[in-house]
């Protein structure tokens, strides 16, 4: 007997499940909306929640956690650790005012809100929802941590329940609280840990709290790591990372890394580095002082390492003495106990063609994909790089699925979020946009050096 039920409610059960599941989460709440059925036929796939010193988020996290169907989903905790300052206060479009201290808005009535200062940072509740989380997500796989959520107004790298509170068209002040410098400046950062106040410290508060809480908490199944500054920057005005004095000399900071890394089936790490002046003005002092390589040592079962710098260019005022810069890929990288290798990225950093290639041959035969992006070279090109990859490594030899594919990243310019990326085709490359998922063009304005390359599928757009 044919349904008698109108439009989409005439549909059967698997053919309504099938529709909901390729719509995103916006459209799925508002079709739960409409009636019972639709409310038990269409369901949310929540597999990521957001969490930062903002009671919003933390509202909506505790939700999450709380709830006995959702909690079960979520593999992800995405940290937004753009702390926002109580200097930062605005008024829209003469109706509303913004309390970034606690990120919530308030509609105008001719008498300024009350402002509460700090209230999340004095309370820990950040840190008590983030324990919390780790005791009620029994799928929970990997924690991210990103300065750059709301890095540009109306398109966030993620739109956090924060974000989507705000009235359309909210214009406010986008926080920074992690170093965030342009190329050919040098952060403010000392190149000793115990130099650093409590204050330079907390810039990094998600870092230090994530990595703190992950190290005393044992009872969690947390294998990957990501200091998500966005890859598609390579090269750009926003340059950032987190701070890389924790590896000039032992600290809390790096004995909780390292404890993190140190856990059994640990098998991803993608780590932003804040070089500041360390570079130039200290020989690249948490390179040499051997503490990366002993903590990246304690991940033997690694399978996707992806380390980059904020570095830019070769100082000019040292082309005479490169070897003041220079430091050996593989005493940063213990590529000898990685036997699980599966992907290897390496963005930002100075480099020799030759030392670059010996460390290549040296990775184990698992390796799948190699991610070599806005490299500085010391001595050597792109061109002359690959060339050695395709005449001297075995990978040609082996199988169609054994054989790594790799992707290269060059900077468009230096002012825009827009990066040149070789991968699925020989040639020029294209133009992608950080935080613009859909904007792809075919690189017609860049003329410079041929390189020959396959890569790995482009990074999926973030999206909730």
């Amino acid at each position: 007997m044919a349904s008698t039920l109108p439009g989409l409610l005439g549909l059967p059960t698997e053919l309504l499940v099938s529709i909901s599941s390729s719509l995103p989460n916006r459209d799925i709440k508002s079709l739960r909306l409409t009636c019972r059925r639709l409310f038990s036929t269409a369901s949310l796939r929540l597999t990521r929640v957001f969490l930062s010193a903002n009671p919003r988020n933390i509202d909506v996290f505790r939700s999450i956690t709380d709830h006995e169907t959702f909690r079960q989903q979520i593999v992800e905790i995405i940290w937004d650790d753009a702390r926002l300052e109580s200097r930062q206060r605005e008024r829209y479009a003469g109706s509303y005012f913004l309390d970034l201290d606690n990120g919530r808005y308030y509609q105008f009535s001719g008498q300024c809100p009350r402002w509460f200062f700090n209230l999340v940072l004095a309370s820990g509740a950040d840190v008590d929802a983030f324990r919390y989380g780790l005791k009620r997500f029994p799928s929970l796989k990997r924690v991210t941590i990103t300065p750059f959520a709301h890095v540009r107004l109306l398109t966030p790298l993620y739109e956090t329940p924060m974000i989507r509170a705000f009235p359309p068209g909210f214009i406010y002040l986008i926080p920074h609280t992690w170093y965030v410098h342009s190329p050919g400046q040098r952060p403010p950062v000392s190149t000793r840990r115990n130099q650093l106040s409590e204050f330079e410290k907390d810039r990094y508060h998600g870092v230090r709290l994530v990595t703190r809480e992950l190290a005393q908490f044992r009872h969690h199944n947390v294998t990957e790591l990501i200091i998500d500054v966005n890859a598609l920057l390579c090269g750009t005005s926003l340059l950032t990372g987190i701070d890389s004095t924790i590896f000039t000399e032992p600290c809390a900071e790096y004995n909780d890394l390292v404890t993190v890394l140190r856990r059994p089936g640990f098998r991803r790490l993608d780590l932003a580095l804040l070089v500041g002046r360390q570079s130039y003005q200290e020989d690249w002092s948490a390179s040499r002082s051997g503490l990366l390589r002993r903590a990246l040592s304690e991940a033997p079962n690694i399978e996707h390492i992806s380390l980059r710098t904020d570095e830019t260019q070769k100082d000019s005022d040292d082309s005479g003495a490169p070897d003041r810069h220079f430091v050996p890929r593989k005493s940063i990288f213990p590529v000898d106990k990685w036997l699980c290798l599966r992907h290897f990225g390496l963005s930002q950093f100075l480099v020799r063609q030759n030392d670059l290639l010996s460390l290549l041959a040296a990775l184990p035969a698992t390796l799948r994909s190699v991610e070599l992006s806005c490299l500085i070279f010391l001595e050597g090109t792109y061109r002359g790089l690959l060339a050695d990859m395709r005449d001297t490594l075995d990978w040609r030899g082996r199988g169609t699925r054994e054989r790594p594919k790799v992707i290269v990243g060059l900077p468009a310019d230096s002012i825009s979020e827009r990066t040149i990326w070789v991968d699925e085709q020989v040639g020029i490359g294209v133009l992608r946009d950080a935080f613009d998922p859909l904007y792809e063009r075919p690189n017609a304005e860049y003329f410079g050096q041929t390189i020959w390359a396959v890569a790995k599928k482009r990074p999926q757009p973030n999206s909730i």
